[in-house]
């Protein structure tokens, strides 16, 4: 019993491990900040200016900032690719 609930948690994890588009994702520093979606937050700070905001505190994220913060939150889920949209 303990065994199986074991290989139902490892299963998926070896599975996506095996995925193609995986290992390209991971094939260079590109892929991984795209398959992460940091590419997308590293556009967001730019176009922001956040390196100017001295405290973080008192400023609240607009739309476009809560969506990526959201998405960002649905690619870290369990069972979830991760490979961008």
């Amino acid at each position: 019993m303990r065994l199986q609930r074991l290989n139902a948690f490892i299963e998926p994890v070896k599975n996506q491990w095996r995925d193609e588009a995986l290992k390209q994702a991971l094939g260079s520093y590109e892929g991984f900040c795209q398959l992460l979606g940091l590419d997308k937050v590293q556009k967001y700070i730019a176009q922001r200016q956040i390196h100017q905001i001295t405290d973080w505190g008192e400023v609240d994220l607009d739309a476009e900032g809560l969506a990526l913060q959201a998405e960002l939150e649905q690619r870290q889920t369990v069972g979830n690719s991760g490979f961008p949209p």
